[in-house]
């Protein structure tokens, strides 16, 4: 948080367009946080994400669907333009990511995409269990 906030004051943020990718995004948790941080959009949200998120009987690693847990967005913050690569393999939580989403309107500026990353330069196809969103607990 002291490392947002001290570019803040800095408006180190304004000077180019905030960009993050969460490679592994589970159920999206800390992207939205990331695109919270790089908006400085304070009506972004974890607890919106987490009602627009498809329940589950999984549940998030570290408990991050508990509570509120939002990055504060300091007072002499501008919001600016950002773009968070969620980048998420498991079909069902891929699903559930894309839903949640567009629920929340957060598409445009929160792109989910559905990759895997391999050993060997051939694109090929990568088969998952067909695990509940939130599944990334049963360490495949």
């Amino acid at each position: 948080d002291k490392y947002y906030q001290s570019l803040h004051a800095q408006n180190s943020l304004l000077a180019k367009k905030f960009i993050a990718i969460n490679v592994g995004c589970n159920k999206g948790y800390d992207a939205v946080n990331y695109l919270r941080i790089g908006t400085s959009n304070a009506s972004v949200s974890r607890n919106n994400w987490r009602d627009a998120m498809p329940q589950s009987k999984e549940e998030a690693v570290c408990a991050q669907d508990e509570g509120t847990l939002d990055y504060v967005v300091p007072a002499m913050a501008k919001e600016q333009e950002a773009i968070v690569y969620c980048i998420e393999p498991v079909p069902n939580t891929y699903r559930a990511l894309t839903e949640a989403a567009e629920r929340t309107g957060y598409s445009k500026q929160l792109k989910i995409l559905q990759y895997a990353v391999s050993n060997t330069p051939e694109m090929t196809e990568v088969l998952f269990p067909n695990y509940e969103t939130g599944g990334e607990k049963q360490e495949m």
